[in-house]
């Protein structure tokens, strides 16, 4: 609404939302800062705009609840600020991306990290790391795209690394940006990982993909737009690209 083009102030989001148990609440982007809170109880603040905010709470007894996101786009005079008038580019304020809140396990997995190790052998090193109430020893289960085998890897109070050959795997490139899958099962958890097989250097003045040369070509995009400040739809987005 153009009466608020250009206010500093403080903007509050509302919403009721049915869940119970733990919740994870996932702020993809916010600006300047917010503080959330939930039932009118604080559960967090971010300072960082344009960077995910994701808060674990308990979100109490199966039912509805309250969710309200206080947002604040006025400049911070102080050194620490991450921004000042006289930058060239415009501080907005609100929301900028999406906003989601799951339900979690009692054991869930947190992270789940699968790094390409040797292209020939066509291995990945996985490092898995559990959250919520841990046990001592959990066995995860590792399948890869559409194979029926699994690899078991054993996480002990909570963690594990370990290196896995990738059945019948694919380099990525641009030219055929291949993508594996990963599916990790712990018990009472689930969660997909798609990565690339490559290898990516800096040496000798140049950048290597896969031990061979490539050229980068690309520019810097600040998102702004007259309507929808740094919130810029994805369709608006895909119009620029196809200009």
């Amino acid at each position: 609404m153009t009466k608020y083009a250009g206010k500093r102030g403080t903007g509050i989001y509302r919403r009721f939302v049915e869940c119970g148990g733990t919740v994870r609440l996932n702020l993809e982007a916010v600006g300047l800062r917010a503080e959330v809170y939930w039932d009118r109880k604080k559960i967090g603040r971010t300072d960082l705009p344009y960077s995910p905010y994701t808060p674990v709470f308990d979100a109490g007894a199966q039912g509805w609840h309250e969710l309200v996101i206080v947002t604040d786009n006025r400049q911070d005079s102080g050194t620490a600020s991450l921004f000042h008038a006289y930058y060239d580019f415009y501080a907005y304020g609100g929301i900028y991306r999406n906003v989601s809140l799951t339900e979690l396990p009692a054991c869930r997995i947190d992270r789940a990290e699968f790094i390409p190790e040797d292209l020939e052998a066509g291995t990945v090193r996985i490092r898995l790391a559990l959250g919520g109430e841990i046990p001592e020893q959990v066995t995860a289960e590792v399948r890869f795209d559409t194979s029926a085998e699994a690899e078991k890897i054993t996480l002990h109070s909570g963690a594990a690394e370990t290196v896995c050959r990738v059945p019948g795997f694919k380099l990525w490139s641009p030219e055929s940006p291949e993508l594996h899958t990963a599916r990790i099962v712990i018990p009472g958890d689930t969660v997909t990982v798609e990565f690339g097989m490559r290898k990516i250097e800096c040496r000798d003045g140049g950048f290597l993909l896969n031990g061979k040369p490539l050229k980068l070509i690309g520019w810097n995009r600040h998102e702004s737009h007259p309507e929808f400040g740094a919130a810029v739809p994805e369709f608006l987005t895909c119009s620029d690209l196809r200009m």
